[in-house]
């Protein structure tokens, strides 16, 4: 996800939405490669639906990153893949979670604390914050 955060905050929101759908087909066509055992029609409808999600999120950041805003944006950032990540695991027919980013950390001492305060929401929410701090600059939005 790192690849992407780089990529969308400085595009425009029709390339943030196409980078994102890329990055959505990539990541949920590897993680539901199983389901070609059951053939195209099962796999490809499931993972262009949740691909449409993470273009959504490409689509939205552009519009919400400034540069000289660092912290609010990361926070952005965070608030807008978890708000994207929720109605995905809802909506539709009770929703679809797997790939989820909070998941990730089921085994992670320091957030299991935290899932048990605010769910797998809080947790993606933290993680896709930290996932920032990543990208090489810090929230005072000095270089290091």
């Amino acid at each position: 996800m790192v690849p992407l955060l780089w990529v969308v905050r400085g595009a425009r929101p029709r390339r943030g939405a196409l980078f994102g759908f890329a990055f959505g087909l990539v990541y949920y066509g590897v993680l539901l490669d199983w389901l070609l055992r059951f053939g195209l029609v099962a796999w490809l409808p499931l993972v262009v639906s949740q691909a449409a999600w993470a273009a959504l999120f490409g689509l939205l950041l552009p519009g919400l990153w400034r540069d000289d805003r660092p912290m609010r944006s990361a926070v952005a950032a965070a608030a807008l893949w978890t708000a994207i990540e929720w109605p995905r695991a809802s909506w539709p027919i009770g929703g679809f979670t797997w790939g989820g980013i909070g998941l990730t950390q089921h085994a992670n001492s320091l957030t299991l604390p935290l899932a048990s305060i605010t769910g797998v929401w809080g947790v993606t929410f933290v993680v896709v914050l930290a996932m920032q701090r990543v990208l090489g600059r810090d929230f005072l939005g000095t270089r290091e």
